[in-house]
């Protein structure tokens, strides 16, 4: 007798232990799961996306402990890292709605990405659901462009000789440029001030920027000025590019000669100018004395 209800006891231990593992193996494959929908359709670069999964338990008794842990992958993220949802019990033949809000990265291409859904019951099996979106481009960032220009550098360039330098900064994007700063660099020059502040540079907009250099001793030649130009964008976000402009190096003597022909010509302008003064300054009284007769036979004859 105490066998047999040793035996009893035994079968309805076993019957309960397979009864518990069957129960529990049924949980995990009781639930489905689908993507119900997701607003806007499709959706946009830069924008939010709403994405609402439908979780369904098919059988006929309760799943406990569900636990859904979304994962976005690449254009899409959580703001929030608002993954993580759970549900103490799915009745049977019921459902739950899973409503994700999700960001799209600004530079995502027209594409059909991924997000995956996992989700696991008290049975402690992983399981998972792939989901794809359909994403478009949304709006490019407005960006700026800057390029420098050679205007003039006066005097010529020459061994030991001091040039101001003139470059326009130009904003060929159609974005604006915040807090630009404009900075120069040679090689072959030492430069009293290296950068200038230029401030906001809108669309199709430039301005100019002057350099005084000091050349060092180097040969005749063309050379390259390194111009960088450091600004921000609407974000705040730093940006760096450069130019170079080129400057021709002449020979000291040519220099001399230069500014000789340039001050002869000056000089003789001003002597015009000098010559001219003096000779209405002499000539004048005598013209008042010459024309004063024929004034006065006028009024005589009136």
């Amino acid at each position: 007798m105490k066998k047999l209800f040793g035996l009893i006891m035994i079968s309805m231990m076993l019957l309960t232990t397979l009864g518990f593992a069957a129960t529990t193996f049924i949980d995990s494959s009781l639930i489905k799961v689908d993507l119900a929908k997701y607003t806007p359709y499709p959706a946009e670069g830069g924008k939010f996306v709403t994405v609402y999964i439908t979780a369904s338990n098919a059988g006929n008794q309760p799943v406990k402990n569900i636990i859904f842990i979304l994962e976005p992958k690449y254009p899409f993220t959580l703001p929030d890292n608002d993954s993580y949802r759970n549900y103490a019990s799915i009745t049977g033949l019921d459902s739950v709605n899973l409503e994700y809000r999700l960001l799209v990265d600004k530079n995502a291409p027209n594409s059909t990405s991924e997000i995956v859904l996992k989700y696991y019951t008290s049975d402690n099996i992983m399981q998972e659901k792939k989901m794809i979106i359909t994403v478009i481009e949304g709006e490019k960032d407005k960006t700026a462009a800057l390029k420098a220009l050679l205007v003039d550098a006066k005097p010529t360039p020459y061994p030991y000789g001091t040039t101001k330098l003139t470059v326009d900064v130009a904003n060929t994007g159609d974005g604006t440029a915040y807090h630009t700063i404009v900075a120069a660099e040679s090689g072959i020059a030492s430069i009293k001030r290296s950068e200038v502040f230029v401030g906001n540079l809108a669309p199709d907009e430039f301005d100019s920027v002057d350099f005084e250099m000091r050349f060092l001793n180097a040969t005749k030649g063309e050379y390259p000025i390194n111009i960088t130009m450091i600004y921000k964008d609407a974000d705040g976000k730093e940006f760096a590019e450069s130019s170079q402009v080129y400057v021709t190096l002449i020979t000291a003597q040519e220099a001399a000669l230069l500014n000789r022909t340039e001050t002869s010509i000056w000089m003789i302008i001003i002597y015009i100018i000098v010559i001219l003064i003096v000779l209405r300054a002499i000539l004048y009284p005598f013209v008042k004395w010459f024309i004063k007769p024929f004034r006065k036979k006028k009024k005589s004859v009136e």
